[in-house]
């Protein structure tokens, strides 16, 4: 009884300064809601504030919902959410004032709104500097030199005149590619829904005719570094039957795309901003993407979020980044925390390595057989690398799901207007 009473209080103490961080009338409410979506836990988040959304100011009320609809892809709702909000005469602290000017920064770089992306982060880095680390003010100068320099481009987008099947391809290092073309040249590029934008390298970049755009962009790499990239921008990409117009690259010189050890270079990567403009996507084990010409709304359950330019898979609850583009499963310390017990009794500690453009990290953590519940079928995974240290995140992030689980299934059907991840 002490122990259950002291964690009460604990807690209590906990809800009480963080309301008052808040502001007075914030409530406990506010506090759970945003500790879940900080934890990206957004399919929790959402189950809470159905319960709890009337306990809730008006002004805080729209903060989640503009958060949970940017979360669920439904961009023109959050933005009018966050519109309220900022005509609101009692804003929202400062902290949570930072927070929605990031989801409005997001929204608008997923509506192509450049400028407007651009002039919030202006707003961020001149009346909130002082709520930002040192790191969040040089990745947002960083994306301010991005984003302004595409001020002046035209918003992407798509015509889908036909269902299009497209045989994938795979290369030499085992990714997935299918063919683009432009006025110019057809070549294979690897379609990967964990690029959060696209790339491409220089000389592809001008074989194919792209318009090369005056900006010099830092990027970080798989291990953390950094690499040089510019931009360019395709006024015209012919995929199957589809036509994609001002879609926007990263430009890498070709030796930042080239692995000379194996023989192998990158031409171009398909990332989000291309992916989720077709809407639905279907991937076969046989082989080929589907996109149909009309997306099927059916009523599947919600399963898929967006962290930002990244999909997020929900297994029991619980956010998993999912990509394509990778060859195998990936397990991050939130997943580590909730099984700790079993992980320790049955495993050694080991070192992790990962290998990218900027060369190699170490971590600690464990190779580990797991087990997950999905689309009501348990995919087992055999010596898959378990990651103990944060890696520099501060989310709630259980894994990265890679082609390991996805060869698992016959087909997967990704739809970014009900948000869902299907699996036959």
């Amino acid at each position: 009884m002490k122990i259950m009473c002291r964690r009460k209080y604990l807690t209590f103490l906990l809800i009480t300064a963080c309301s008052l961080a808040y502001g007075q009338d914030a409530g406990p409410g506010v506090v759970e809601i945003n500790h879940l979506l900080s934890e990206k836990s957004f399919i929790k988040a959402n189950e809470l504030y159905k319960t709890r959304k009337k306990e809730l100011p008006a002004v805080y009320q729209c903060y989640v919902e503009a958060s949970l609809n940017n979360a669920f892809n439904r961009l023109p709702e959050s933005e009018s959410m966050i519109d309220r909000v900022l005509k609101y005469k009692k804003k929202l602290p400062d902290s949570l004032m930072v927070k929605l000017l990031e989801i409005k920064k997001d929204n608008t770089i997923k509506l192509y709104q450049y400028k407007e992306a651009a002039g919030t982060i202006n707003t961020l880095l001149k009346d909130y500097s002082q709520f930002l680390t040192n790191k969040q003010r040089d990745d947002l100068k960083n994306d301010f030199a991005l984003w302004s320099a595409l001020a002046n481009t035209p918003a992407q987008t798509i015509t889908i005149k036909d269902n299009t099947i497209l045989k994938i391809v795979q290369d030499k290092a085992g990714l997935k590619n299918i063919k683009v073309t432009t006025d110019a040249d057809s070549v294979d590029f690897i379609f990967d829904t964990g690029a959060n934008i696209s790339t491409i390298s220089r000389s592809v970049a001008t074989k194919m005719g792209m318009k090369l755009i005056d900006a010099s962009i830092k990027v970080g790499a798989i291990t953390g570094k950094e690499v040089s990239a510019r931009l360019a921008l395709c006024e015209k990409l012919l995929i199957g039957n589809m036509q994609i117009n001002n879609a926007v690259f990263l430009v890498f010189d070709d030796a930042d795309l080239a692995f000379p050890q194996i023989g192998y270079h990158i031409n171009g990567i398909l990332g989000f901003p291309v992916i989720e403009a077709m809407k639905e996507i279907t991937l076969t084990k046989d082989g080929y993407l589907t996109v149909p010409k009309k997306a099927d709304h059916a009523s599947y359950v919600t399963n898929m979020a967006m962290d930002q330019l990244i999909p997020l898979l929900f297994i029991k609850d619980n956010p998993f980044t999912f990509d394509t583009g990778a060859d195998n499963t990936i397990l991050f310390r939130p997943y580590f925390l909730e099984n700790r017990e079993a992980i320790t009794g049955q495993y050694q500690p080991e070192t992790i390595s990962f290998g990218g453009a900027g060369g190699a990290m170490k971590y600690k953590g464990y190779k580990i057989n797991a087990s997950l519940d999905i689309a009501g079928r348990k995919i087992s995974l055999k010596g898959i690398s378990l990651v103990t240290d944060d890696m520099g995140k501060d989310d709630g992030i259980f894994g990265n799901i890679g082609q390991d689980v996805i060869k698992q299934f016959q087909s997967m059907t990704l739809n970014f207007k009900s948000m869902f991840i299907h699996f036959q």
